[in-house]
């Protein structure tokens, strides 16, 4: 397509290495001037970036508190200012919809875990706004507690999100979400993640008995543990690049922050955790991304010895090279062929519900042909192929 002359300049590598190299310094608390390189970058393109990467907020916040406001150009500090105000006008009514969701929770006897963005803006950042997320995720402790919680939020409004598969092994949650003023979506979790490896390197017993408290969204919320939360983080962000999901710079920042937090004992903690669970090479991974824009300073020793585990390893990035290789993996660390064999049937063939829901206009009686189709394409997909059935 011809671009007009009216059109906005595209943004280049160079524009957003250059954006991504200069942001990093700045939420590292070494700011520097406004590249150079980026001078001449439309204001649309600095808008997009700093929204893409989530840190629009966090970079005013910076620059006021550190006194380099004078280090970027007028037009950069009233966007910058623009976004943190809606950043602040939307968290103050998430954080209120947040706390009154965990207020009707409690009165059914219900305590879930926070976790990862709401958790992290009142755990790790000097003010709740400067981490934008688009939901809240809540942990509970099986299955049965979430659907409770599900019916409870129908009570106040919520609806739950069509199109999920579910599933023992499959997928682990619900989502809620409220159609009205603006909306608001809860994700009920009943387990850590969907990943099998990534759930048993984090028991859930354990992620419940040694969670603390969250007093800054509600009296009676509860999160992870410092160590646990880094090491939710590193298994989380790793599940991300499965999906092909770069790793945005907020996300490298939550780990920058959260090992901050971390004692040379609490490193030793999450050596000790890292390796049984069998995430050693996860952990090194996703430290050594975020190492590369962050001066994160781990305890003498702790990369060697997280290396060196994960040799031992068969879930481990070197072997993760495609949505194949991670499904197969993930499904060897299931117990047995019997568990193997109940993820099988759940990936290529969910329930008659829920194929109802994805293809409604289509008649009954060609569920049995929904369900090659969606064998067919779900294939495709892990092995890295084209969707046969369109684009």
């Amino acid at each position: 397509m011809k671009t007009r002359a009216t059109d906005p300049p595209a943004p280049n590598t160079e524009h957003l290495l250059e954006l991504t190299e200069w942001a990093a310094k700045l939420l590292a608390d070494n700011p520097r001037p406004w590249p150079a390189a980026a001078a001449g970058v439309d204001r649309r393109i600095a808008r997009d970036f700093f929204r893409a990467e989530g840190i629009g907020p966090l970079c005013h916040y910076t620059l006021q508190a550190t006194g380099a406001r004078e280090l970027v150009p007028p037009p950069v500090w009233e966007l910058l200012r623009q976004e943190r105000q809606a950043a602040t006008a939307l968290e103050l009514l998430r954080g209120h919809r947040d706390a009154h969701a965990l207020r009707c929770l409690g009165e059914i006897g219900l305590k879930p875990l926070v976790l990862k963005g709401a958790a992290y803006a009142r755990t790790i950042y000097p003010e709740p706004d400067l981490r934008p997320r688009c939901d809240t995720d809540l942990l509970f402790a099986d299955r049965t507690a979430a659907e409770a919680a599900c019916a409870r939020l129908a009570s106040e409004g919520y609806e739950t999100a069509p199109n999920i598969v579910e599933g023992r092994f499959v997928s682990r949650q619900k989502t809620c979400f409220l159609p009205t003023a603006g909306g608001h979506a809860i994700d009920l979790h009943w387990a850590i993640s969907n990943s099998h490896t990534f759930v048993r390197a984090l028991p859930q017993i354990d992620l419940i008995r040694e969670a603390v408290p969250l007093p800054a969204l509600h009296p009676d919320a509860a999160t992870l543990d410092p160590v646990r939360s880094l090491l939710f983080a590193c298994v989380h962000l790793f599940g991300h690049e499965r999906y092909g999901h770069w790793p945005r710079l907020l996300w490298l920042h939550d780990i920058y922050r959260l090992s901050k937090q971390l004692s040379d004992a609490d490193w030793a903690d999450f050596r000790d955790k890292a390796i049984p669970g069998r995430i050693a090479g996860i952990c090194r991974h996703v430290l050594d991304q975020a190492g590369q824009w962050f001066p994160i300073s781990p305890a003498a020793g702790l990369r060697a010895a997280l290396i060196d585990a994960e040799a031992d390893e068969v879930f481990r990035p070197d072997r993760l090279k495609s949505h194949l290789h991670f499904a197969w993996y993930d499904m060897v660390a299931l117990a047995d062929w019997g568990e193997r064999r109940q993820w099988i049937r759940e990936t290529l063939f969910p329930s008659a519900e829920y194929m109802r829901s994805k293809y409604a206009t289509a008649r009954i009686t060609w569920l049995p042909l929904l369900y090659l189709r969606r064998s067919a394409t779900g294939l495709a997909r892990r092995l890295g192929l084209k969707n046969p059935s369109g684009p």
